[in-house]
């Protein structure tokens, strides 16, 4: 099974921050847009591209469970 890492994880490994009330504007972020892709775009234009590849990836799939959750 792939490990999807807790978005505590997240924030550590990347050093990025995100307050609890930006927590809620991700969730905002994702119930308004229309497809992932544009939720991504959105996060990345927001708060930053990750890195590497691995940070890409670990985001993506952060990304993934709040997506799900607001659809």
């Amino acid at each position: 099974m792939k490990h999807i890492p807790t978005f505590e994880q997240f924030i550590q490994e990347s050093q990025t921050f995100i307050t609890e009330s930006g927590m809620g504007d991700v969730h905002i972020m994702a119930q308004e847009a229309s497809s992932f892709d544009k939720f991504k775009a959105e996060f990345i234009k927001e708060y930053g591209k990750p890195k590497s590849v691995k940070e890409l990836q670990q985001l993506e799939a952060w990304l993934q469970t709040i997506w799900k959750e607001n659809k």
